[in-house]
């Protein structure tokens, strides 16, 4: 199974431009989430048989890798951290992913 594999800064970079069924994965050991996190991408837009579905879905539960965002989601969390500080910076941008990922809830900076 070939995908394709960014860091995550480039990702976050190009969000706009990037397939909207668009899901990233990342290795299964990853604790955090840097800039430079390897993100591995699953388009779930490309046609596909339903075998090729099939052996997609297995060929990723047999990885070492595990689903960590879909880009909706991403944009997501940058706006709420944009609606609560317009000037945010790379280390607020990566805090409120981690938090996200971690709590499945967007950060309140207020309470930070």
């Amino acid at each position: 199974m070939d995908l394709e594999s960014k860091r995550l800064d480039w990702w976050i970079n190009n969000l706009k431009t990037m397939p909207r069924d668009i899901w990233l994965w990342v290795w299964q050991e990853a604790n955090s989430l840097q800039p430079d996190t390897r993100c591995f991408a699953v388009d779930d837009g490309i046609d596909l048989s339903p075998e090729e579905q099939d052996q997609r879905e297995v060929d990723l539960e047999n990885s070492d890798l595990m689903c960590f965002f879909h880009k909706d989601q991403l944009e997501d969390i940058e706006q709420n951290l944009k609606a609560q500080k317009k000037d945010y910076d790379q280390r607020d941008l990566y805090a409120a992913i981690n938090y996200y990922w971690k709590n499945d809830a967007f950060i309140n900076l207020g309470s930070v």
